[in-house]
């Protein structure tokens, strides 16, 4: 399975959960085994959880999905955000926290990340999913 291959499924997955906050857009994360294309997990945004009314970013809530791992394998991880309506690529590049969260909270969990792909926005002229490495 390619990196394409699961883009699209994860798209068409996400496009079919429901808002909370009815928001214009939706965000997914998808961590993979880069050895297997094997999907690890896969999280989403989410909003007004528990009594104070937080919210959680999509590579968030797939790093605390993550299952813990004896064997340290290399991982790879997709962020893609769609519009609402699941017609449009956006740009999906991960923010600050979340590139700390994910550095750090997949490593806790017995894994090394390897590269993070994200979304662009989709155009004929240019690729929409692109690399960024972090340190």
């Amino acid at each position: 399975m390619s990196k394409q291959t699961i883009l699209n499924k994860y798209l068409e997955k996400r496009s079919l959960i429901k808002n909370a906050h009815n928001g214009h857009h939706k965000i997914g994360c998808v961590i993979f085994d880069k050895s297997k294309y094997c999907v690890l997990c896969f999280g989403y945004n989410q909003y007004n959880i528990g009594l104070n009314f937080l919210s959680i970013h999509a590579e968030h809530h797939a790093v605390n999905k993550l299952r813990y791992s004896k064997k340290r394998k290399k991982v790879d991880v997709i962020i893609f955000r769609i519009c609402n309506k699941g017609e449009t690529i956006l740009l999906g590049a991960p923010c600050e926290n979340c590139q700390r969260i994910m550095r750090e909270g997949i490593k806790k969990k017995g894994y090394t990340l390897n590269r993070v792909y994200y979304t662009n926005k989709m155009s004929e002229t240019f690729s929409f999913i692109k690399k960024i490495n972090l340190k």
